[in-house]
């Protein structure tokens, strides 16, 4: 039988596991990128070193992995973005990144220059930046900085000169998201230049460095293999992004088995004047293929279609006018059409996809009129009537969305005992007795009653982000309950497992068809008498940009098998099961 929370401390329902290392994170997720069933976590970091942990079991994860996985800032020169300093060892140029300053201060890196030699050579180095950029000290060293204009029209900050055995010197660019070109001349072999902490060495004496500023992560596999591909959205460079098209790119990655492999411009994926920030892989033209969602900073979003042979190409999204932020793709009407949803100002706005291909806005709600509107956008349904409702957390003002036959309309907050403002929020079963409740930060967990109101536990009330924040309820050791990662302001220093009294459960993996294996865009309704429960793939991602959580959990309370499980996929096709048990994790693979 469930067992209600009651106010009490954290402790006695979550208890907390290592944290992640770090301090310069902006969102949190996880996915199952190796597929052996278990939950990874990957925390994306802009322009620093991203996180990927694997899950191998028994609440352990691996070292980071997110090189090993091709996924690090430059496959050429892994870990290089950390900004740890290599031990210096053997004659050569050393060359690294330092990072200083708070971890929310995106510019405070260097790229240091170190020629360690006691001889009488001198290291002669050409570098070539495309932000500005200045020396901010030199030693030993004889570098002198200019600009000009390279042969496509963008400006550019050029250091060059001698460093002298025993030299060394710091130069500073203004942005980071940019790359920069390294030429070092022949009085140093390439066999002399050492990167990064891990003293890569280049095969030649000129390589480019790149950190890139990522956002939004999304795994999905869009190539239809069976295996995590990703998809990285790509900012950086101000406003002027379309200035360094071939220079900076949105990526997309696809899986080989064990590594995941950049495909560049052969994707037709392209850096155009979006900044990209918010990642998303969703079947946009109901096509049955996925494609590549990009949410932009100042400018209106971008949708990439995918085609037959698994190429891209960008649909404008007509219709679509207007800056959203915090998009999230949520079927309303229970149409498999999922519509775009966001906010865009003050208001939360809606847009259709219409049978020419165009959007149309089929809502636009008011929900605040002071600053700090959320970049959050959290789907589920909460209230038990089969469509998914809208919670929009918010510092000036949070607002509870619900959806009545595909019409969102705004729900008082006080009657429900909800909190009137929120940093970050999600929505999660926290003990398996078949209602949602809320976690909303900073303020805690908030228990559902059965009549549909909320009560303070006080639970996770010491997760008190003042900026930004993001959190991810996933069953990390597939025992049934929901365990948590945490995401406040820079640092991933919260991560728990749930080992609070749980009613009987259900989880469900789908298993789509090829142009859609992760079956997004379905859902699954769990019938037992007159208590209908359905989930819908997606709102289980509660990250802020990312992407990758596909599971489906039901909390069933007292319910020890369910009469009937019902699977709309995202063609229309349906696929029903009986007499289902629970306690368990099954798999449902498309007709």
């Amino acid at each position: 039988m469930p067992v209600s929370l009651t106010t009490d401390s954290t402790a006695a329902w979550f208890e907390p596991l290592p944290p992640i290392p770090g301090d310069r994170f902006r969102d949190v997720d996880v996915t199952d990128i190796d597929g052996n069933g278990l939950l990874d976590i990957f925390a994306p970091a802009h322009s620093f070193e991203a996180r990927l942990y694997r899950n191998t079991g028994g609440l352990t994860f691996s070292a980071n992995e997110i090189a090993a996985y091709g996924l690090g800032q430059d496959a050429d020169f892994p870990r290089w973005e950390t900004g740890v300093p290599p031990v210096l060892g053997a004659p050569g140029l050393y060359v690294y990144r330092k990072i200083e300053g708070a971890p929310r201060d995106e510019a405070n890196t260097s790229l240091n220059l170190v020629w360690h030699s006691t001889g009488t050579t001198v290291a002669r180095v050409h570098l070539t930046f495309y932000a500005a950029t200045t020396i901010e000290y030199q030693q030993n060293a004889g570098l002198s900085l200019t600009t000009g204009v390279d042969g496509e029209g963008r400006k550019i900050w050029t250091v060059s000169g001698k460093i002298q055995a025993g030299g060394q010197a710091a130069l500073r660019p203004t942005e980071t998201g940019l790359p920069i070109d390294v030429t070092v001349r022949r009085s140093v072999a390439a066999a002399q230049i050492y990167v990064g902490p891990d003293l890569v060495r280049p095969d030649r004496r000129t390589f480019t460095l790149r950190a890139k500023d990522r956002h939004g992560l999304a795994f999905a596999d869009f190539m239809g293999d069976r295996l995590q591909d990703a998809f990285w959205a790509v900012g950086g460079a101000g406003d002027t992004a379309q200035l360094y098209e071939g220079l900076i790119d949105d990526e997309v990655f696809v899986n080989e088995g064990d590594v995941e492999v950049l495909l560049g411009p052969s994707s037709g994926v392209r850096k155009t004047t979006c900044r990209g920030y918010d990642a998303r892989v969703v079947d946009g033209n109901g096509d049955d293929r996925l494609d590549l969602f990009l949410g932009c900073f100042k400018q209106h979003p971008m949708l990439w279609v995918q085609d037959s042979a698994g190429h891209f190409t960008l649909d404008p999204l007509t219709g679509v006018a207007q800056t959203i932020y915090g998009t999230r793709w949520v079927d309303l009407d229970n149409d498999n059409a999922q519509e775009l949803v966001g906010t865009a100002g003050t208001s939360v706005v809606i847009y259709e996809r219409d049978a020419n291909g165009s959007y149309q806005l089929s809502q636009s709600i008011p929900v605040s009129t002071g600053p700090g509107m959320s970049q959050s956008i959290q789907s589920a349904d909460y209230d038990g009537d089969g469509y998914q409702d809208v919670f929009v957390p918010s510092k000036s003002g949070s607002v509870l969305l619900r959806n009545t036959n595909g019409v969102l309309a705004r729900q008082a907050l006080a009657p429900l005992a909800l909190p009137a403002t929120a940093i970050g929020a999600a929505w999660a079963d926290v003990n398996s007795d078949g209602l949602l409740d809320l976690l909303a930060m900073p303020g805690g967990l908030y228990l559902q009653n059965p009549n549909g109101t909320f009560a303070t536990t006080g639970v996770l009330a010491h997760l008190q982000p003042t900026y930004i924040a993001s959190a991810t309820f996933a069953d990390l050791d597939n025992d049934g309950a929901r365990d948590i990662v945490t995401n406040l302001e820079t640092k991933i220093d919260y991560i728990a497992r749930n080992v609070s009294p749980q009613g009987n459960w259900l989880q469900v993996n789908l298993a789509g068809p090829n142009g859609n294996a992760n079956a997004i865009g379905a859902y699954v309704t769990a019938t037992t008498g007159t208590k209908v429960q359905r989930h819908w793939i997606g709102e289980s991602d509660t990250s802020l940009f990312s992407q990758g959580h596909y599971r489906l959990y039901f909390g069933l309370g007292a319910v020890s098998a369910i009469d009937k499980l019902t699977v709309r996929w995202p063609d229309g096709t349906v696929s029903t099961r009986t007499n289902v048990a629970t306690d368990r994790m099954i798999n449902i693979s498309y007709p």
